[in-house]
């Protein structure tokens, strides 16, 4: 090996890259239009809450006869507001099937029908019951659908059961004041919180707990840098890991090189430095516009020994995947199916892979994969330190588990690089 041949090939493939607009808009442009799309989506900062159109048939017809009614429960819906939005838009019909076929054409979210003998059950304090229609055309949708409407329903029982018990509570006091004069204020207050123990047996305070780098849209926006270096750390090393030989190949200069006092080896590192230094590119353009552009947070000290593990650790990412792309270059023999191949696996992988998308949103067995992903488990050592800011002492496991299976699949790319080589020449 010769440092100068190295150098040579290496300032050659970084040459070429700043020349191609292609490869500049990859490592650039798109990361840079993506982190500004992803931050408008889940870092926003003024989303407004979902607003639901809910649909209300009267099917009781004793409405106007009682206090406690179907309406009073319809009345209360849509006014209920979240930041000074409604988030019950109601519509009355006047049949059931009239209200369906909306809930059906998808012009409305769900049906509450409300039965004969509602308002009488609510105000002579039997059970009431209600039928409540949710469209299944978005599953997400359904959830937040139910998950809003169990809500008020829970909390407007509640408040019922309360006004019950309230109204229990004061025609039980007068007969035991008759009966135990002057007992009756000591066992009144007792009474008291029984019935209403009875009418609400469990209260439970609902608190949100955030770790605090992720609470803020500058964490958000940070997690989502640090995900979006890792996809062009995808693209990037994986395509090329992949074209180290076949580009070569394909411009008819691979045994021209090789002819000159350069050996295989001097090919690979210098390939290896110049996908290196378009990821390093890649790198600094995200952390750059994420940080000083969109005001993500990553924290970074560099006179803090334990955050240059920052470094060793995007270091292992980066040869990785152009470990991977050394080994999937078996199925490449041109630069146009290098990119094609290169795009069949850092697409899926991208999304599938916990890279962009958190893990706790993918299926379990996508998490199986995330988890065991060894560029996943780069990136969640990265968001630990810089985004969570977290000691590294707790990630030595996933430290040593990189370096294991980088080094695993950085040799067995060597291997099929000098497969490929071989086979190459002999053509």
């Amino acid at each position: 090996m010769k440092l100068r041949a190295i150098l040579s090939i290496a300032k050659k493939g970084v040459l070429d890259t700043l020349r191609d607009p292609a490869a500049v808009f990859w490592i650039v442009v798109f990361p840079i239009f993506w982190l500004a799309l992803m931050s408008a989506l889940w870092a926003g900062g003024s989303s407004k809450p979902l607003i639901l159109e809910v649909g209300v048939v009267y099917e009781d017809t004793g409405i106007s006869k009682y206090p406690l009614n179907a309406t009073l429960m319809v009345n209360i819906m849509s006014k209920i507001e979240v930041n000074t939005t409604k988030i019950f838009e109601v519509k009355v019909f006047n049949s059931t099937e009239n209200a369906l076929n909306k809930l059906k054409a998808g012009e409305l979210d769900a049906v509450i029908v409300f039965p004969e003998g509602f308002s009488q059950n609510m105000t002579y304090g039997f059970t009431t019951r209600a039928k409540i229609y949710v469209s299944a055309a978005d599953i997400q949708k359904k959830q937040i659908i139910e998950a809003m409407l169990s809500s008020f329903i829970v909390e407007f029982s509640k408040h019922l059961a309360l006004v019950r018990a309230q109204i229990f509570y004061n025609k039980a006091a007068v007969i035991i004041n008759r009966f135990t004069g002057n007992m009756s204020s000591y066992i009144l207050p007792l009474i008291k919180e029984f019935i209403k123990g009875l009418a609400v047996p469990l209260e439970a305070e609902f608190n949100e707990v955030s770790p605090k780098s992720i609470a803020t849209r500058a964490g958000i926006i940070g997690w989502y840098t640090i995900g979006m270096i890792g996809v062009e750390y995808l693209f990037i090393g994986i395509i090329g890991g992949i074209v180290i030989v076949v580009e070569e190949r394909e411009k008819k200069t691979l045994k021209r090189l090789l002819a000159a006092p350069i050996t295989p080896w001097d090919l690979l590192i210098g390939g290896t430095l110049a996908v290196l230094f378009s990821e390093l590119i890649s790198t600094v353009t995200c952390t750059a516009f994420g940080t000083l552009v969109l005001g993500g947070k990553i924290y970074w000290n560099p006179l803090n020994p334990s955050h240059w593990l920052l470094v060793y650790i995007m270091l292992l990412v980066a040869l990785m995947t152009i470990g991977i792309g050394l080994i999937l270059s078996l199925g490449a023999k041109t630069v146009k199916s290098a990119n094609v191949l290169a795009s069949m696996v850092t697409f899926p992988l991208m999304f599938l892979a916990g890279i962009i998308i958190p893990k706790w949103i993918l299926p379990s067995y996508m998490r199986t994969i995330a988890d065991a992903f060894p560029v996943t488990v780069g990136l969640d050592v990265v968001r630990q330190i810089a985004v969570f800011n977290k000691p590294v002492e707790a990630l030595a496991l996933q430290t040593v588990y990189l370096t294991l299976t980088t080094t695993a699949t950085y040799v067995a790319g060597i291997y099929i690089y000098k497969h490929r080589l071989n086979k190459f020449i002999e053509e």
